[in-house]
């Protein structure tokens, strides 16, 4: 049996250029809540953007994390995101830093 694109944990070496915290559209099955967007450099590949919801992130803390780290300090890291695929969008659902 196969599994469908959403169902794959996709895992991308990089580290974070910025975040910005933003409302779902009213359109959204997420209508309201907040999330956060990641601007990440991947290794070996171009820019990409990560969607961070705190109900889909397998350790909760890390919300807090990324919400108040600074993106400057973010950015002296190397990261491996862990990543759902959704319609195209790549979900965060952990973060482990790298060295």
């Amino acid at each position: 049996m196969t599994k469908t694109r959403n169902e794959y944990i996709y895992k991308f070496p990089g580290t974070v250029l910025d975040r910005q915290l933003l409302k779902a559209s009213p359109e959204s099955k997420y209508a309201g809540q907040k999330y956060l967007t990641l601007k990440v450099v991947l290794e070996n590949q171009p820019f990409k953007s990560l969607q961070v919801f705190k109900e889909k992130l397998i350790d909760p803390i890390l919300w807090d994390f990324i919400k108040n780290t600074k993106p400057q300090e973010h950015a002296k890291r190397k990261y491996l995101f862990s990543c759902r695929n959704q319609r195209g969008y790549y979900y965060l659902v952990k973060m482990e830093e790298i060295n």
